[in-house]
């Protein structure tokens, strides 16, 4: 789930229809558009002083994406500016199509300013028995 500068919304599926797959891929576009230039007009630019990273947690049958938040690196010490650094975990609201990229402004902003190591957990978007 790669960021971009340039990407239009994807047309609302029929969500009663889709696959898996289909839905997968609906949310790697929805991801595109929100971290998009003109969806950053309305959700906010993330904070310049957090680093953003998409990771994946190992977890029996399957990986969790997580975006990851961080302060930014100073020029010091790469390893020690990660440590001792509280952790907040951001799981956003659920009930229709959202992504973690929708919470870059809050959750870069708690990052840079608290500062913290900030997780969002992507919705898993599909029945536990499916692969996602």
């Amino acid at each position: 789930m790669s960021e971009t500068t340039a990407a239009t919304r994807p047309p609302e599926p029929d969500f009663s229809v889709m696959t898996a797959e289909e839905l997968l891929a609906y949310r790697d576009a929805e991801n595109r558009f929100r971290a998009s230039v003109a969806a950053r007009t309305i959700l906010g630019e993330p904070d310049t002083g957090a680093a953003i990273d998409w990771q994946e947690i190992a977890l029996p049958g399957r990986d969790l994406p997580v975006r990851v938040y961080r302060p930014a690196s100073t020029g010091g010490d790469e390893a020690a500016a990660g440590t001792d650094l509280p952790l907040v975990v951001h799981v956003h609201g659920g009930g229709f199509v959202g992504t973690a990229v929708q919470c870059d402004w809050t959750n870069s902003h708690l990052a840079a300013h608290l500062p913290a190591l900030v997780v969002s957990v992507e919705h898993r978007l599909l029945a536990p028995a499916a692969r996602s």
